[in-house]
């Protein structure tokens, strides 16, 4: 995937213009704003680098392909309906950074599991939703 599909300004992934089944966000990116992926169905997978240190919210929402991704340690908050009606979503891995997850974060995401860390702050979150939950 070319990086001409990212338009990307002093670390902050500003938009996203491709159309790949299968994203690598590039090293160097700090900040993902908010709707940056809103409706890209296409997407299946999507690699967020370790220098990643905020997601904004809705910023991944109505990605209905998306079946899995993984949330870099060092980011400490999901924000509300980041991953909403992305209906594919079947695993995400959550790191003990995060220590807080917005309302409707998941919504309609209903064959979701959440794998992350035994006494985390996202088993908490599993169960408090009723998300199924395996330790990581």
């Amino acid at each position: 995937m070319p990086n001409s599909d990212f338009t990307i300004e002093n670390g902050v992934l500003k938009k996203y213009t491709g159309t790949a089944k299968e994203v690598v966000i590039p090293y160097g990116v700090t900040y993902i704003p908010i709707f940056t992926f809103k409706d890209h169905s296409e997407i299946i997978n999507i690699s967020i680098p370790k220098s990643v240190t905020y997601i904004g919210h809705c910023a991944f929402s109505g990605c209905t392909a998306l079946t899995s991704i993984s949330i870099p340690e060092g980011i400490t908050d999901i924000p509300p309906s980041t991953f909403a009606h992305c209906k594919g979503l079947k695993s995400i891995y959550i790191p003990n950074s995060i220590v807080f997850i917005g309302n409707a974060a998941f919504y309609g995401c209903d064959e979701l599991k959440i794998h992350a860390p035994k006494g985390s702050y996202a088993e908490w979150y599993a169960k408090e939703n009723n998300i199924p939950f395996a330790v990581e």
